[in-house]
């Protein structure tokens, strides 16, 4: 059979072939697309590729021991059941970790739940070359190059290896040279074998169902006619799409390929509705306007700098702020929410005692006090913290009762709590109206008597000095 001659007349010459649409061919010879390439996998990824958007629920369950319980768990975690929610458009990925059977995402090293984070889901999304990870809820996300390690849906059944950072044509095609086979079989089955050119022992192989969407109910990687990995796929009709309904991944270093490794379940799906976006953004994973973005760089990645968000682009902290202030601009609602929760948990006040040393060592650095002013610099600061800390402790049940109301309000376990809008700006101000005395302590005594410290000749000379590292409280 000589692909290379088929047309836009085509007649389908055999039975198996009839379900291929004559528009796949039309489109092949319009592209004027490599003829090398066996139509049948052409079909398989025009197949996928008709997709256009759509939103998976699927689990992922792994049979293979855990080795570490120190990285964050995320879809490949080993040991377990997993649940994710993956949705895309024909540009952008997204893939949601709601984590194990009982909510869990995350898990220290001694498997005890992470506290605040542990239930907490984690989002991620693959757009314009580059991988955005997100918390619910969270006030910071991270941003960096590459996409190579989410899985793509779309892939499922097609890659003999689970498909992390592989597109279906990556997988069916690749990036070097080969030769193909083809071979039908019975009931509308073909049989597609590619081999490298330049290394004939490597093969991939499928088996295509051509009555159910073009779909591989078999993939195999073979090197030296032994199969190293395989992923057998059960087939379902979601609408009047064909789509995976479980695949079983299998490999020679796992039970010698007598058993799957992971098996994946697609728990619900479906597709090109119209409500399904066309395009998903940093906003699908809830980056809001006022987050913070971690930026990551280089072969490890590692911090390159922060940004924040302004619902359109990345921008810097000044002109966010500066454009809030002009009313160009508000935080997300979201983000107002952490602040307030921030706020009502005592984040900051109840740890100013400690940050009131930085005041004071900064203080010290910039006006060069001298070893007599340096012990009653530190003295001050010493007075400062023992009265604030006996007024924390005096305190403390109350403080202690407004952290506890904060956290069942947020309690992700507990769906359908008290009202976080009613009541979370209400305990935000309980907590305000206690730590009110901090600041006076702080605003009142510290900063006043320390500024009495200084000479007028140190008070000269650091006029003249650039400031050291670190601002001003």
């Amino acid at each position: 059979m000589d692909l290379g001659r088929f047309t836009c007349s085509f007649q389908c010459p055999a039975p198996w072939i009839v379900v291929l649409q004559c528009s796949i061919v039309c489109s092949l010879a319009a592209s004027g697309a490599d003829q090398d390439r066996p139509l049948e996998l052409v079909a398989v990824e025009n197949a996928r590729a008709a997709m256009r958007t759509g939103w998976v629920t699927w689990s992922a369950v792994s049979r293979e021991r855990r080795t570490s319980r120190t990285v964050e768990g995320t879809w490949y975690s080993k040991e377990g059941t997993r649940y994710f929610e993956s949705r895309f458009t024909p540009d952008e990925l997204m893939v949601v970790d709601h984590g194990d059977p009982k909510g869990v995402t995350w898990r220290s090293e001694s498997g005890e739940v992470m506290p605040d984070v542990g239930y907490v889901p984690v989002r991620y999304l693959a757009a314009a070359g580059n991988r955005w990870t997100m918390r619910n809820r969270s006030l910071s996300a991270e941003m960096r190059p590459g996409t190579s390690d989410l899985l793509d849906v779309r892939a499922l059944g097609v890659s003999p290896i689970t498909p992390v950072g592989l597109t279906v044509h990556r997988v069916l095609f690749g990036t070097v040279e080969k030769r193909y086979s083809v071979h039908r079989l019975k009931q509308g089955m073909v049989e597609v074998t590619a081999t490298e050119a330049a290394n004939p022992t490597w093969k991939n192989r499928w088996r295509i169902d051509a009555k159910r969407g073009w779909n591989p109910v078999l993939a195999q990687n073979v090197v030296d006619g032994k199969v190293r990995f395989e992923a057998r796929s059960t087939l379902q009709k979601i609408e009047d799409t064909w789509f995976p309904k479980r695949v079983e991944f299998f490999k020679q270093d796992y039970k010698h390929g007598k058993a799957p490794y992971l098996t994946i379940t697609v728990l619900a799906a479906n597709f090109d509705e119209p409500d399904q976006p066309a395009v998903l953004t940093p906003k699908s994973i809830g980056v809001e306007v006022g987050t913070n973005v971690r930026i990551l760089g280089g072969d490890r990645p590692r911090l390159q700098g922060t940004m924040t968000w302004d619902g359109v682009k990345l921008v810097t902290f000044d002109n966010l702020y500066k454009r809030i202030q002009a009313g160009e601009l508000e935080n997300g609602p979201t983000i107002r929410e952490e602040i307030d929760r921030h706020y009502a948990m005592g984040n900051g006040f109840l740890e100013a005692p400690t940050e009131w040393e930085r005041y004071t060592e900064h203080f010290i650095s910039r006006y060069h006090l001298d070893s007599q002013q340096t012990q009653k610099a530190h003295s001050i600061l010493l007075e400062c913290q023992e009265r604030a800390h006996a007024y924390i402790d005096r305190e403390r049940d109350r403080i202690d009762a407004i952290q506890l109301s904060v956290r069942e309000l947020f309690d992700t376990r507990k769906p359908g709590t008290a009202n976080r809008e009613v009541e979370l700006p209400e305990l935000r101000d309980q907590m305000l109206s206690l730590m009110v005395p901090i600041w006076e302590i702080y605003h009142e005594s510290l900063v006043p008597r320390l500024n009495r410290l200084p000479t007028r000749a140190q008070r000269r000379k650091a006029a003249k000095e650039p400031s050291p590292a670190g601002a001003n409280p």
